[in-house]
């Protein structure tokens, strides 16, 4: 990633997508793990830059709390997760906004129609020329475990219930993507003008078969077993991405244009 960046004239702000610890999140703010999971192995100039960051589902099984005040912590390097639920606008090129909106979907206290309700009236605020979702759970996925059509149990039952109940909301709101993990792949998916980036291959060990990926209809690309991330840059009319491999080595290319469409009135 740091390579990347020095190579492409740097970031303005990094996502963590969830499963920020694995395999069971940290214990307080002064857990080691800051250090050995993220200090360390971010500290490059180049990675210096706001890490924005959601809770997963291994996060939840240490103290989630500690994640989000984390953030106030000195030297938190750039660590940024003001609550389990939150949103927040950036300015990119061309005067152009982007809001970001969070949800925390493996909270077994906080039921998802109250996410959901939340996020409407935010949805409902919103100015911003982009709108973006952010969720560790994806809501279209090829992946083995957390696709829809493609997994099994409890974990598809889970992609399914957002499929449903969240993207009548990101049609009706005009949100234009949607970024989440949890599958230990690389995809890209569209569906009703909705793009959906699925980038969990950011260091989780594969389990087995379990993180393999293949095609399903909303996707454009998949790519199921090479660690890497994605680099995504946005000006007024698109967002362009690039998937890398961990080697730095392009994998796919995608230029995603805003539609025109009109948004629901508050």
């Amino acid at each position: 990633m740091a390579n990347y960046g020095k190579d492409n004239g740097g970031c303005s702000f990094i996502w963590s997508l969830g499963d920020n610890f694995y395999d069971d999140g940290v214990t307080s703010v002064h857990d080691p793990q800051w250090n050995s999971t993220f200090h360390s192995l971010f500290s490059d100039p180049q990675l210096r830059v706001r890490w924005y960051s959601c809770l997963g589902n291994h996060d939840h099984h240490g103290n989630v709390t500690a994640q989000v005040a984390y953030t106030h912590a000195p030297d938190n390097m750039g660590w940024y997760m003001p609550n389990a639920l939150y949103t927040d606008v950036v300015q990119v090129e061309e005067g152009t906004s982007a809001q970001f909106f969070v949800l925390n979907t493996y909270d077994r206290k906080r039921p998802l129609d109250s996410q959901l309700k939340w996020l409407t009236g935010e949805l409902a605020k919103s100015t911003a020329d982009w709108r973006f979702l952010v969720n560790h759970n994806p809501i279209f996925s090829g992946g083995s475990t957390h696709g829809g059509t493609t997994g099994f149990g409890r974990w598809a039952a889970k992609t399914r219930e957002l499929e449903r109940k969240v993207l009548p909301l990101l049609v009706q709101y005009g949100v234009h993507a949607v970024f989440s993990g949890d599958d230990h792949t690389l995809q890209i998916l569209e569906e009703q003008d909705v793009a959906f980036f699925v980038s969990g291959a950011g260091g989780g060990r594969e389990k087995g078969m379990y993180h393999r990926a293949k095609a399903i209809n909303q996707t454009v690309f998949v790519q199921q077993s090479a660690g890497g991330f994605m680099a995504h840059h946005l000006n007024r009319t698109t967002l362009s991405t690039r998937v890398v491999k961990w080697t730095g080595k392009m994998l796919h290319s995608h230029v995603y244009h805003r539609p025109p469409r009109p948004r629901a009135a508050a």
